[in-house]
């Protein structure tokens, strides 16, 4: 806050010259009041224009960087579940307080052996897209499947499961399409998980779909009823997406990707699009994945 020194009466006084710009707060995540919070989640402040004097004041340690007008604050630790924060925004119109709270996960799964066996529905369209936002939803809307996971083994070492893609608008399993099998994903942060590869590939659409420098990672709900703050990082080809999204070929597809903001880039000496996205939250569904290997499908998914 800046403050003027003015003579009055022969005395000095210290007086606050209130706001010194225009710029307002459009949001702020979390909001004032929330109840919602994710523990491992950074806090945003969006402005209506850049601050440069914008500074985040929290009852915790953590890192401040600035993306154009947002203002982003990531904890050095997570926060604690189902607890009480306050956080100051000072900047140059002044320094209100956000005052919110974290949902229950991070709570310690009550029984990690009955997770062993749940299968969760992931929702890409759910989420929040944070790269390649456009390219995400019309992926989503195009798909129309979401991704199905389910829980082989949960041991200290780490979580493995099964990666499976449900039929069109439904929670049952595609017979249509292989499936794929993760092995000692990162749970030394239990109930958080994490996992990330160089290159992941599953039976989706037209044969196979690539995700190049994969990561994913989430949270167990205590009661193992859900998955939580799901957040994923994909690199694609722009060639496999052309007959995924219906465009003519990758230039014209890459002319559309420029259009919505989304850049296509080279990687490994073809034109890809990276997608990005969070606060995607998994339900329990009650199915059980078969394994499907390519030599399992039926013949009649082979047939035009």
């Amino acid at each position: 806050m800046i403050f003027a020194l003015l003579a009055c009466a022969g005395d000095d006084v210290l007086l606050d010259s209130g706001p010194t710009c225009d710029i307002t707060i459009d949001s702020t995540d979390p909001s004032q009041g929330s109840t919602d919070h994710y523990f491992r989640g950074p806090l945003l402040f969006e402005l209506s224009e850049p601050d440069p004097t914008a500074t985040v004041v929290a009852p915790f340690a953590g890192t401040q960087t600035v993306d154009g007008d947002y203002v982003i604050f990531t904890p050095d630790e997570p926060l604690k579940p189902d607890t009480d924060y306050a956080v100051t925004f000072d900047y140059c119109h002044g320094a209100p307080e956000i005052a919110f709270s974290t949902s229950s996960l991070g709570a310690p799964v009550e029984d990690t052996s009955s997770l062993v066996g749940r299968t969760y529905a992931v929702d890409f369209s759910e989420g929040r897209f944070i790269e390649g936002d456009e390219i995400g939803e019309l992926l989503s809307t195009f798909f129309g499947r979401r991704l199905l996971v389910q829980v082989l083994d949960y041991r200290d070492e780490g979580v493995d499961l099964r990666v499976a893609v449900s039929k069109v608008v439904s929670d049952q399993q595609e017979p249509c399409r292989r499936t794929t099998d993760l092995e000692g994903l990162d749970i030394t942060a239990s109930p958080y998980f994490s996992f990330a590869t160089d290159e992941f590939s599953f039976g989706a659409y037209e044969g196979e779909l690539t995700f190049l420098d994969f990561s994913v990672d989430g949270t167990f709900a205590a009661d193992g009823a859900a998955i939580g703050g799901v957040g994923f990082s994909l690199t694609l080809r722009v060639s496999e997406l052309v007959p995924i999204l219906g465009v003519g070929d990758e230039d014209e597809l890459c002319e559309l990707a420029d259009q919505l903001g989304v850049a296509c880039e080279l990687c490994g000496g073809q034109t890809c699009v990276t997608i990005s996205a969070d606060r995607i939250l998994a339900p329990e569904v009650d199915i059980d994945l078969a394994s499907l290997a390519p030599e399992d499908l039926p013949a009649e998914c082979f047939e035009d």
